[in-house]
């Protein structure tokens, strides 16, 4: 897990990382790169106490998920309670499995 540091010590740490021609710079492009499409299994991974990814759910909703506190668990926290209350507007719906040719 990151701490606490990594993700929030600098408003604008991240993007500039993300800028770096690194792997980890590449790794950033690519999952911003996905779109809402990953919200939810990174919501998942949030859930299941994984906070790397809090950064990409507060860039991928434009700053719309509520990620506040003062721990990362508080942050971590914050973004599942706006997730759930929110999930249906950030959700890209996928075609019924039947309705396929």
């Amino acid at each position: 897990m990151c701490s606490q540091e990594t993700l929030f010590d600098v408003e604008e740490q991240w993007p500039k990382n993300a800028r770096d021609a690194t792997e980890l710079g590449n790794t950033y492009r690519s999952l911003g790169a996905l779109g809402i499409a990953v919200l939810p299994p990174v919501m998942d991974l949030t859930r299941e106490g994984d906070h790397e990814f809090l950064w990409l759910i507060r860039e991928l909703t434009g700053g719309k998920a509520l990620i506040t506190g003062d721990t990362i668990e508080a942050k971590a926290e914050s973004s599942l309670a706006w997730w759930d209350q929110n999930k249906e507007q950030w959700t890209i719906p996928w075609p019924d499995e039947e309705a396929a040719p």
